[in-house]
């Protein structure tokens, strides 16, 4: 879909265009305010993560403190542009991969097949699906630079692919080894991996650390890239059918003259990213995939509807399958979404709740500012006339 869609569009932006070009007005800027606030959260899980692997116990402002450092660090990185994120986002994907690497030999002397055959007694759907999606979107997110990528209609499904592939692997290979290493459901909280490192050695559990925490800043660096440029989005005179779909003040979509990145937008996002990231990881994730899944869900809308009303778009990537194909996918990721929304609101009602008052925030802020734009270009309407028969009577 994502593949699709910034190919026939190819503008920065991503979902924020689509929904708004697919759907209209106010379905674009629901979206648009969800996705940002999704996007925003997004980046202040990581922080919590990185800390959360340190040898060393911190106090509550210590913590934090760090946790603040972090995102400011990101952040420089990415005012230099996406080539300096892209280098460093390489280089942490070597580093964080290779211990698991280092482990397989001890893996395969620990192994016991009686262990895979547990399940834990009690499972928490509502955080299992929370993390599960968590972990496997943001390929949507791919879209917000579709208008600084080179050649789209090759390097977005080339990119996307290879990412699937890295992703899919970066997740499915390290759970493998450490469970082998650790084959006890009750033992696995937020530090596993480490507790699994340590049953091979004190040199790999200190990788192990290193690791982990470097994976988790090279995830913040990508996100930290795609959520300002939604940012940017948000505030640039973007048109659509000459249809401006500016949400943000026109700050936000000035870019810097010397990287040609939204500086503005990075600095915001920094300080709202530093007030979230002292919340703990179970409640930000479950709170961001609900407004994940809203997001998601007018995503899905406008690419079905694109179908239907643009069928002689030029799209230099199509999903393949023709109609059925796309119906196909976008069944199979409804159900995934309806259920992490209904496991969710069982378990954690407030945290719905908290959406629907933000989004109910969200529409009124938007009826009240359609109503005084057209006030305000009513009187302006009038007050030319006036003045076109003042002139044309005094001639």
């Amino acid at each position: 879909m994502t593949a699709e869609l910034s190919t026939m569009i190819n503008v920065n932006g991503g979902a924020l265009v689509w929904v708004w070009r697919g759907l209209g007005e106010l379905p674009g800027v629901i979206n648009a305010a969800n996705g940002l606030a999704t996007s925003i959260l997004d980046l202040s899980i990581y922080p919590n993560l990185i800390v959360s692997y340190l040898p060393f116990t911190l106090g509550a402002l210590p913590s934090y403190l760090c946790k603040v450092l972090i995102v400011a660090l990101v952040t420089s990185v990415n005012v230099l542009g996406l080539e300096a994120v892209s280098t460093v986002s390489v280089c942490l994907l070597v580093i964080s991969m290779g211990v698991f690497f280092v482990e397989i030999p001890y893996a395969i002397f620990h192994f016991q097949s009686a262990s895979w055959t547990k399940t834990p007694a009690n499972i928490d759907w509502a955080l299992l699906s929370s993390v599960l999606l968590w972990a496997n979107t943001g390929y949507d997110s791919l879209g917000t630079f579709a208008g600084e990528v080179h050649t789209p209609s090759k390097t977005y499904p080339r990119g996307i692919a290879l990412t699937l592939i890295a992703n899919s692997s970066a997740y499915i290979g390290p759970v493998v080894l450490s469970y082998i290493l650790l084959p006890s459901c009750n033992l696995w909280e937020n530090d596993g991996f480490l507790q699994a490192a340590e049953k091979t050695s004190y040199a790999v559990a200190v990788w192990m650390t290193v690791a982990a925490s470097l994976s988790n800043v090279g995830k913040l660096n990508a996100g930290v890239a795609t959520t300002s440029r939604l940012m940017w989005a948000m505030g640039a005179k973007i048109q659509e059918d000459g249809v401006s779909m500016r949400t943000l003040p026109s700050m936000f979509g000035k870019l810097s003259p010397r990287f040609g990145t939204p500086t503005t937008a990075l600095f915001v996002q920094f300080i709202v990213a530093s007030i979230f990231c002292q919340f703990d990881f179970s409640t930000i994730v479950q709170v961001e995939m609900l407004l994940n899944c809203l997001c998601l869900g007018f995503e899905f809308a406008a690419f079905m509807r694109l179908r239907y009303t643009e069928p002689d778009t030029p799209r230099p990537f199509l999903v393949s399958g023709g109609m059925a194909g796309a119906w196909f996918i976008t069944i199979i990721k409804s159900i995934v979404v309806v259920f992490t929304v209904v496991s969710i609101v069982w378990r954690r009602p407030m945290a719905f709740l908290g959406m629907i008052v933000f989004n109910c925030f969200v529409i009124t802020t938007y009826t009240i500012r359609r109503f005084y734009r057209k006030k305000y270009r009513g009187e302006l309407t009038r007050s030319s006339s006036s003045l076109r028969h003042a002139i044309l009577g005094a001639a």
